[in-house]
């Protein structure tokens, strides 16, 4: 048997339990109901935003803190549905968290020092 290492995942993906996950959190707009998938580990931009993805304007970046401050923790129920759609744009080994973590946060960055390089 193999064993599993941070190594072996995925970019963006996290060591969770013995197997490679992609860590996302859901929210809900307060004002709108809408929900956000935010992608903790994975940046938009070398600024620090998060990649989301809504029904509506599918990918984009995001702020994380902003996001978080104008809406509220999304239910199964309530994300339910862009689960599916997640996966049927190919999202796999999706792992739902209520926050991100400064393992998240720290992997995100890493991710941005490979991949994007400031060109002042």
């Amino acid at each position: 048997m193999i064993e599993m290492t941070e190594d072996r995942c995925e970019i963006g993906e996290i060591l969770s339990r013995g197997e490679c996950v992609l860590p996302v959190v859901y929210r809900k707009y307060r004002d709108t109901g809408e929900v956000v998938a935010l992608f903790p580990t994975l940046p938009a931009d070398d600024m620090g935003h998060v990649t989301s993805y809504m029904h509506v304007g599918q990918h984009s970046g995001a702020n994380y803190g902003h996001v978080v401050g104008h809406t509220s923790i999304a239910t199964r129920q309530d994300y339910a549905v862009l689960e599916r759609e997640l996966k049927s744009r190919g999202y796999e080994n999706l792992k739902a968290y209520r926050r991100e973590t400064p393992r998240m946060q720290e992997e995100r960055r890493k991710y941005r020092k490979t991949y994007w390089v400031r060109r002042d």
